[in-house]
Formats: structure tokens, C-alpha cells, sequence
């Protein structure tokens, strides 16, 4: 008599079934460069809102967040669709190549209902819509003909830069009073766009080999200098973020307090690592500003909303644990041999 399969023994096609459907996740989360973008685009957006929005509107707040991640899958996710051919002419292999092509337009367009969605919930109006179709838009002609702005010199970065980075910004400035944005968002979108620019250039500066393999005409590609363009799109990041920082002073002086003493910890940094600063403001692992926005400042906020600490208290601790994460060294990989060294990571998209 044939065993009856249970919980404990399911029979060998609902085990498939599972495996398959977990293997599809897997490549959809691939696809959508998840790792790329959640640890640092999404904890900047979580910043912004701390900061800029409405503290009592939980729902309206978490809103914006789920339409922020569901941009970033989108934009993420047709990227890698629609460079399925260049990056595997670069040698680079291609996401989109192991997944089937329903499911690929499938999940771009889940993606794409999400933030509209989310833009409803957040403040369910025409403007609200609009920004979202806008950044959808966006994002879609970046990587897509008929202008595949990636491919449009200083149009692409900027075009990135938005996408990726102002969206939260943007939508705070919707679910508000509207009018003439408030000083601190004024300069909080300025900061974020500069940013996005400085982000994009260390991406193509660290891209520009398998560029010119696969023959993608990007800003840097196409002979612009991307380090020019990072130098001053840092210069002009610093002035909005003082800007930023001095017109929160009254609401919140944890942003202020926490980016002075970052700013004093920058030179030890710079010393340590034993290269020139402007180098090291080229590479991903060692630019000097994401670490204060993606660690010390979050952690700053959340000490003093949900721990009740004292402003002074809350920045040197924050900081402190922010500068420790980046002197102390990192785990070697178990695959590597002992002794070895870990690759470079100056050509590493950020996590």
C-alpha cells in the first residue's frame, strides 16, 4: 500500500511547485537589484521623511515608502530588461536572460501599479498621480527607446539622479500645504538631486570599461569627465546640506549636531585609508558622505524619537558607530583563500 503523503512528506510536485515559485522570487528580487538600492536609497527616503513630513500620518508616511521601493524595482528591473543584450555583450551576464519574458513584464508592471497606488494612498489627487506617472516615465525612457536618456550624455545622469533620488521628496511636497516648498524642502530636494548626480558619476566612472565593450554610449563613456562632475556635484551637496541642516535647526538640531561631528571624523577617515581624497570620493566604498546619510544620521533620529535621548548624546553615538562600521575590518569572504585579498569594490554598485 502506497505511503499517503503529509505535511512532513509532501509528494514530490508540490516540493517542485514550491521550489519553482522560490526560485522565481529569487530571480524577480535579482532582477530588481534589491541590495542595490534598500539599504541606501530607501533609508534616505525614510530620512526625508522623518524630517520633512508629517510625523502624526503613519499610513501616508509608510505610503510614500512602498511607492519609493516599488520605483526603484521598476526603474531597476527595465534597466536590466532593456540592457539584457549590452551587458552580455560586456561580459557581464544579464538578470532578465534567466527569467522568462511574461514574468519579467509581469513584475514591471506590478511595479508600476504599486506606485501609482501608493501615490493615491499617500494623497489621493492629480498631483499626486502625476508625479508618480512623471517618475515612472522617467524612469522608463532612461533605459527604453524611443530617448533612452542613459544614452543622452548629462540627460541621463540627471535623468538618474531624479529617478532614483527625488521622488520621496517630491511626494512629501504633494501630501503638504503645496504653494512655495518650505526652505528645508527646497534645499532637502536639491541635496537629494545632487546626490543622485554625484551617485550616478561614481556608477559610470566605475562602469566605463564594460561600457565601451558593449559599446553604451553613457556621459563618461562618451568622453565626459566624470570626476569633474562629482567634485562639483559634492561641493554642491554640502551647500544644501548645511542649507538643509540650518533651516531644520529649530524643529530638529540632531541632523546639524550629528553632520558636524561627522565632518570632524572626515579627515581621520581620509588619513586611514591612506589615499588622496579626491580619489577616494570616486569610489563607492570610500566617499565620505553616504555614510553619514545611510547610518549615523538614521540612527541619530531614531535614538532620539524612540529611545528619548538628548540631542548632543544621541549625534556622538550615532556617529561614533557610523565611523566604527567603516575603520573596522570587514569579513573575509570563506571562499577566499587565507591570506588573500578582497577584490576592490571601487567598481561595486553600493548595497
Amino acid at each position: 500500500m502506497a505511503e499517503m503523503p503529509t505535511d512532513a512528506n509532501p509528494p514530490p510536485h508540490a516540493c517542485q511547485r514550491r521550489t519553482r515559485t522560490i526560485d522565481g522570487c529569487r530571480q524577480l528580487i535579482a532582477l530588481a537589484r534589491v541590495r542595490e538600492w534598500i539599504f541606501s536609497k530607501i533609508v534616505f527616503a525614510v530620512v526625508g521623511i522623518v524630517l520633512l513630513g508629517d510625523g502624526s500620518m503613519i499610513g501616508q508616511s509608510l505610503a510614500i515608502v512602498i511607492g519609493t521601493m516599488a520605483l526603484m524595482a521598476f526603474g531597476f528591473g527595465i534597466n536590466e530588461i532593456a540592457d539584457e543584450s549590452t551587458d552580455l555583450r560586456a561580459g557581464k551576464g544579464s538578470r532578465a536572460a534567466e527569467l522568462p519574458e511574461w514574468l519579467g513584464r509581469a513584475f514591471l508592471g506590478l511595479a508600476a501599479l504599486t506606485t501609482v497606488g501608493a501615490a493615491i494612498r499617500a494623497k489621493p489627487d492629480s498631483l499626486s498621480v502625476g508625479l508618480a506617472l512623471v517618475y515612472l516615465l522617467i524612469a522608463w525612457q532612461y533605459s527604453c527607446t524611443p530617448l533612452r536618456l542613459k544614452e543622452r550624455g548629462l540627460w541621463g545622469i540627471v535623468a538618474a539622479a531624479l529617478a532614483q533620488w527625488t521622488f520621496p521628496v517630491a511626494m512629501i511636497y504633494a501630501c503638504g500645504n503645496r504653494g512655495v516648498p518650505s526652505p528645508a524642502i527646497a534645499c532637502f530636494g536639491c541635496l537629494s538631486l545632487a546626490l543622485g548626480i554625484r551617485w550616478e558619476g561614481i556608477h559610470q566612472s566605475a562602469d566605463l570599461a564594460s561600457d565601451h565593450r558593449a559599446g553604451v554610449t553613457t556621459f563618461t563613456a562618451s568622453g565626459g569627465n566624470a570626476t569633474r562632475l562629482v567634485h562639483w556635484s559634492y561641493i554642491v551637496e554640502l551647500a544644501f546640506g548645511v542649507g538643509t541642516w540650518a533651516s531644520l535647526w529649530n524643529d530638529s538640531r540632531v541632523p546639524a549636531v550629528a553632520f558636524m561631528l561627522w565632518c570632524a571624523f572626515v579627515p581621520f577617515l581620509t588619513a586611514i585609508r591612506g589615499m588622496p581624497f579626491p580619489e577616494q570620493i570616486m569610489r563607492y566604498d570610500t566617499e565620505p558622505l553616504g555614510p553619514f546619510y545611510f547610518r549615523a544620521l538614521p540612527l541619530a533620529l531614531f535614538l532620539q524619537a524612540q529611545l528619548g535621548w538628548k540631542t548632543v548624546p544621541a549625534a556622538v553615538a550615532a556617529v561614533t558607530l557610523a565611523v566604527l562600521t567603516k575603520i573596522l575590518p570587514r569579513r573575509r569572504d570563506p571562499s577566499m583563500p587565507c591570506g588573500a585579498k578582497a577584490p576592490p569594490r571601487s567598481a561595486e554598485r553600493p548595497e
